[in-house]
């Protein structure tokens, strides 16, 4: 014997608070139909849905609707990925991995809004369609080339099709409402060809990507997060991105830092493993936060002055940079950016904040040489050597003629890596 779904039906009833005792039973959307959905007296809330379906008869323009859906104890069938051909996307994989029962926008009826479907070697999606009320798809590991069956799905917002075969922008369909796009582990060789959309969080990880030409505001207008990890990026530039928050672009091919003056709200710079020498084109970031440049080729301490125009950098990752080598490392990059409290994986005492500001006000004051790296020197060093200061005191003012604050030491020439 069964009951409707309401706020009393066991196993039901913390996914249904808000359902009424005089409202309909829940059920799928496809098209503007909806199913009933009964529970058995006996069954729990862990128990898997098996959805029993046909198809109507008649002429092609005829959706396919289901006429039962009921929870029961039975194990539903699972899908054959052994065979090496894509497959097409069948109603059991569907019923199977359909959840997230809500109200839909269109009827206020209760429908499935979340459909998992990954890992089934699939290559058609047409029958998805139908499925209009869906909010959520997740389609990774697949062996999709086409999305443009999901047009259709305007009420849409998360899309994860990362691992497929998608080789071309233009098969993905413009979808209002779409937040969420993962299109990581694909083919895609160019970003020319996305539609205008409202995409806040955008994961292009893994791709064939070597330029980042279209992406501008007109087509990405509300992009908060980029990953662009793992591709073929030689330059950040045309990127326009205004509202950008966090840019994740390790593993590249990157050997600078230009292309960043348009996205002023930047509070993330992720470019660890490439092939950086140069921070001279990082613009003023004022709302920058957190920079990892670890593994690249930074050899001069004075590209980390350029750091200082971003005055809220409080964590910088440089392990793995040449200059990280040195014995002055951690004093000469405080000194140089001293609003940091982290520097690699260690928090920035106090003592350190203290040295690193002597070193800055002595050589603001003339107290103290400047870098032997530093163009402004008269005489750049050849292979001989480059001098630093050791052993300062903590005072915050140096005497003029202090001779421990003009004791000098020769170290291992840094100009000697490679640029």
């Amino acid at each position: 014997m069964t009951k409707p779904i309401s706020k009393t039906s066991q196993g039901s009833e913390d996914n249904n608070n808000n359902i009424d005792k005089d409202s309909e039973s829940a059920g799928i959307g496809m098209g503007d139909e909806v199913i009933n959905i009964s529970f058995d007296d006996k069954t729990d809330s862990k128990l898997k849905i098996l959805k029993e379906m046909s198809e109507k008869e008649g002429s092609e323009d005829e959706q396919v609707s289901l006429t039962k859906v009921s929870i029961t104890k039975k194990r539903v069938a699972k899908h054959d990925v052994s065979s090496p051909r894509g497959q097409t996307l069948e109603m059991d994989v569907i019923t199977s991995g359909l959840s997230d029962l809500r109200r839909n926008l269109t009827n206020r009826k209760f429908t499935f809004c979340k459909l998992v479907a990954e890992g089934k070697l699939v290559d058609d999606i047409s029958i998805l369609s139908s499925f209009i009320h869906l909010r959520s798809l997740h389609l990774r590991n697949n062996r999709i080339s086409d999305l443009t069956p999901l047009g259709q799905l305007e009420f849409l917002e998360i899309l994860d099709a990362s691992n497929n075969c998608i080789e071309s922008p233009k098969s993905i369909p413009m979808l209002k409402h779409l937040k969420i796009l993962n299109l990581s582990k694909n083919q895609l060789r160019t970003i020319a060809g996305f539609l205008p959309n409202f995409i806040t969080h955008l994961n292009l990880r893994g791709n064939l990507l070597s330029s980042l030409e279209g992406m501008s505001s007109y087509i990405f207008p509300n992009v908060t997060h980029l990953e662009v990890r793992g591709n073929y990026l030689t330059s950040l530039k045309p990127m326009q991105l205004p509202r950008l928050e966090e840019l994740y672009a390790a593993q590249n091919q990157l050997v600078s830092v230009g292309g960043l003056h348009k996205s002023s709200m930047l509070k993330v710079l992720h470019l660890r493993g490439n092939k950086i020498a140069s921070l001279r084109e990082l613009p003023s970031l004022v709302n920058l936060q957190y920079v990892n440049l670890r593994n690249n080729r930074i050899c001069r301490f004075t590209e980390t002055v350029y750091l200082t125009h971003s005055p809220s950098i409080h964590t910088l990752i440089l392990k793995g940079n040449p200059i990280a080598e040195s014995l002055r490392y951690r004093a000469e990059t405080i000194a140089s950016v001293n609003q940091l409290r982290r520097l690699d994986k260690y928090m920035i005492s106090a003592v350190e904040t203290g040295k690193g500001r002597d070193i800055f006000l002595g050589r603001m004051r003339g107290h103290i040489a400047p870098l032997m790296d530093d163009p402004a020197v008269a005489t750049p060093p050849t292979t001989a050597g480059r001098i630093e200061v050791e052993n300062l005191p903590t005072s915050r003012a140096c005497p003029p003629n202090s001779a421990v604050n003009r004791r000098l030491v020769e170290i291992k020439d840094l100009d000697s890596s490679p640029t």
